[in-house]
């Protein structure tokens, strides 16, 4: 492992968890279910109101972020795990509650005809999304996410993330994190266009790496390379939407992509809201939110309550799109406020199983 910047083995000891950061995965998770459910909530898809909820896209790149900073709070935290201790650590956190939602997700599509997956198991796609290789389904990528659970594309850059991020720690000075970062979101950019897979892994680690980023300025405040290394990915992120966004407008709306959830106006949402979560960040915005939130009674409840969402928000991610909206889809009788809300709570208990009551019990066993 490389050294640490000056100060930093004392600095970065940092809490075991930081309340604003489950409040901030409990929102994102709850942001994220409002974005696939609205429409049965009498809020019509395209109408004036539903705008509010039409950036889940956005909810997930949050959760990037936040990873990233947790994860970089982890390893900092003490002495860095070897690499067999931290893929168990890694696979433990993750596997559970995702084979769990892989099972609900089959069971969901063989009760009712499903919206998008197949009707019949696909093996290569369940393997493919075994080993964390799955995204959005879009030609040229390897694997759709399992039988239409579409929230899970994410998981597998998380995943990747994981384990590069450790990498770089593990060989490269501190100095050169974000350097390196920038540089392959830059290098991957001809490979993204022509959705090839591996490249759109490597392009979208800056945007798990920006969170790293974050909690090292979190944890050491006065350092100056750090604050100037995020300040470099901050930058990038910022050119990289410009960037797309060039290619999304640059030829008068003829261009081959065609969707705001297609190359390259997806990119453009992705990264331009990820510099924007990062300048907000930055420059005191979020955290001053968070202080002005949990000022008063009202808004000490509401943070309190975001905060035990996020104690199962993973799961609640993870489970909601076969628990809600395929089941919301294909039976009329639960289509409307009521059942969405039946369901949700429905969802909220298994969540809580497997993130609260589980987990911990796993954790336990397999060190």
């Amino acid at each position: 492992m490389s050294a640490p910047a000056p100060d930093e083995a004392r600095a970065e000891a940092g809490p075991a968890r930081l309340d604003f950061i489950e409040a901030g995965r409990g929102a994102a998770a709850l942001y994220v279910v409002l974005y696939h459910v609205h429409s049965y909530l009498g809020l019509p898809p395209g109408s004036l109101a539903a705008l509010p909820f039409r950036f889940g896209q956005e909810a997930v790149i949050a959760f990037f972020l936040i990873s990233g900073f947790v994860i970089h709070l982890s390893l900092a935290a003490g002495r860095a795990p070897d690499l067999g201790t931290y893929f168990v650590h890694r696979a433990r956190r993750i596997y559970p509650v995702f084979i769990a939602a892989l099972s609900v997700t089959w069971l969901v599509a063989q009760t009712f005809p499903p919206r998008f997956g197949p009707r019949r198991l696909d093996w290569a796609e369940l393997v493919l999304n075994l080993l964390m290789l799955q995204d959005r389904a879009e030609h040229g990528l390897w694997a759709a996410p399992f039988m239409g659970n579409a929230p899970l594309w994410s998981l597998s850059y998380e995943w990747i993330a994981y384990f590069l991020y450790y990498a770089i720690r593990a060989r490269l000075p501190a100095r050169w994190h974000a350097s390196l970062a920038i540089g392959l979101a830059f290098a991957s950019l001809p490979g993204v266009l022509l959705a090839f897979q591996p490249a759109r892994f490597l392009a979208y680690f800056i945007i798990w790496y920006a969170g790293a980023a974050l909690a090292r300025c979190w944890l050491l405040p006065e350092h100056q390379a750090t604050r100037r290394a995020a300040d470099r990915v901050l930058a990038a992120l910022a050119l990289l939407a410009l960037g797309y966004g060039a290619l999304a407008f640059g030829r008068g709306g003829t261009m081959p992509w065609q969707t705001s959830l297609s190359t390259p106006w997806r990119e453009l949402r992705h990264y331009g809201f990820a510099a924007l979560l990062m300048a907000a960040c930055r420059s005191g915005l979020a955290m001053g939110f968070w202080r002005m939130l949990t000022a008063n009674g009202a808004g000490s409840a509401i943070a309190r309550a975001f905060v035990w969402l996020g104690g199962v928000s993973y799961a609640l991610y993870a489970l909601h799109f076969p628990m809600m909206v395929e089941t919301v889809t294909v039976h009329r009788a639960l289509g409307g406020p009521l059942g969405v809300t039946l369901a949700f709570l429905a969802c909220l208990g298994a969540s809580w199983l497997l993130d609260r009551w589980l987990q911990p019990r796993i954790n336990r066993a397999w060190r």
